[in-house]
């Protein structure tokens, strides 16, 4: 989200703060040509452990462990920056597709689960939803109350995590799940709970395997909760069959399988953006 003809000096030296807190690093978000962040050079072109997520020559790498592998080295600035426009090119796609095969989202709401900084609930509070609401387990309140003044709109945010419930105890009109069934041990569960809360419209991304089945698989465990079975795997992926399945199962009379360019040709064809449409 390019954000310079909006943000303020004062701006760029909060955002500076936040994302040396690990609190505005992994969407694309450009607030000057001095201060971008994002994870596009992790996800465009492969897993890297704790891959930079922020450009900022004016932070000295050297002010903590954190900032000395956060930040971009100069000889990484182009590509970083190229992979990030392509990662926000790519969000503003989607929103795009669902906005219009949802017929707009003005008056509607909006939730948006594991949202990370806000870039989803403040594009569909920017685009005329009545209420865009962000859950994470991480409390980013402070950097979607920072986007909200730069963008002059009301996101919510709520710290909230996954207990394995399988029935939302409240409704919105559209609901989002971006990259959060890979992290999963149980990623049905939670895919139910997210077609329980969700009115209208379903819309989720994850990564799949294309095998001709109805399968779950775990490929690696995540190195931050090793000890923490059975909620230690990172990736988890379903088959392409399974979740077009769960759509239908849950309800969905229109399963609408969204593009996900501009990304490279391989993330494309190993990842699943589906909307489902009551």
């Amino acid at each position: 989200m390019d954000l310079r003809s909006v943000a303020s000096v004062a701006h760029v030296e909060r955002a500076k703060v936040l994302a040396m807190r690990g609190l505005f690093n992994y969407q694309p978000f450009q607030l000057s040509d001095g201060f971008y962040c994002g994870a596009g050079l992790s996800i465009v072109q492969g897993f890297r452990a704790d891959p930079p997520t922020v450009y900022c020559p004016s932070l000295d790498p050297g002010i903590s462990e954190y900032a000395a592998s956060a930040l971009v080295k100069p000889a990484e600035a182009d590509q970083f920056l190229h992979t990030n426009e392509m990662l926000a090119a790519f969000y503003d796609s989607v929103i795009g597709q669902i906005t219009t095969l949802t017929g707009g989202v003005a008056g509607l709401s909006v939730l948006d689960v594991g949202c990370n900084a806000g870039y989803f609930p403040v594009s569909f509070s920017r685009a005329g939803a009545v209420q865009s609401v962000g859950y994470d387990r991480v409390d980013y309140a402070e950097t979607l109350d920072l986007l909200n003044e730069i963008c002059g709109t009301r996101a919510e945010f709520k710290v909230w995590d996954y207990n394995g419930e399988l029935k939302a105890s409240e409704q919105h009109d559209l609901v989002l799940s971006v990259a959060v069934l890979v992290h999963l041990s149980e990623p049905l569960r939670h895919l139910a709970w997210l077609g329980s809360a969700a009115k209208t419209a379903l819309f989720v991304l994850t990564p799949c395997h294309k095998d001709d089945d109805l399968s779950i698989r775990f490929h690696t465990v995540n190195r931050y909760y090793q000890n923490m079975f059975p909620n230690c795997f990172d990736v988890t992926t379903l088959s392409r069959k399974l979740l077009y399945l769960a759509f239908e199962q849950m309800g969905f009379s229109r399963v609408v399988e969204l593009s996900t360019e501009p990304m490279s040709p391989h993330w494309q064809d190993t990842h699943l953006a589906l909307l489902g449409i009551r």
